[in-house]
């Protein structure tokens, strides 16, 4: 059985922000409903959000990425997330 620390997967964003994901949550069914569901509604993007990083994390995020008005733009919250998807060690 491998460790949890072989579990978890480091993805740097362009500005060094770090986000630390087990790989275990990539495999969540209910990740994937939510990835189908947001093709059709893009508000589910904040299940697949909470899913894919947890609620503590998700809001490390957001608050990483809150700008000098209090607003988390949606855009910012998409390219961290494709970048987590498109990362070589999910893809390994």
């Amino acid at each position: 059985m491998a460790s949890k620390e072989t579990n978890i997967i480091t993805v740097k964003l362009k500005d060094g922000f770090e986000l630390h994901i087990n790989k275990k949550r990539t495999r969540n069914m209910l990740l994937m409903d939510a990835l189908r569901e947001s093709e059709k509604d893009p508000y589910a993007i904040s299940d697949v959000c909470t899913l894919l990083l947890g609620k503590d994390q998700k809001q490390r995020l957001y608050d990483h990425l809150k700008d000098e008005d209090g607003i988390v733009d949606a855009n910012d919250v998409g390219e961290a997330l494709g970048k987590v998807f498109n990362s070589d060690e999910l893809k390994n």
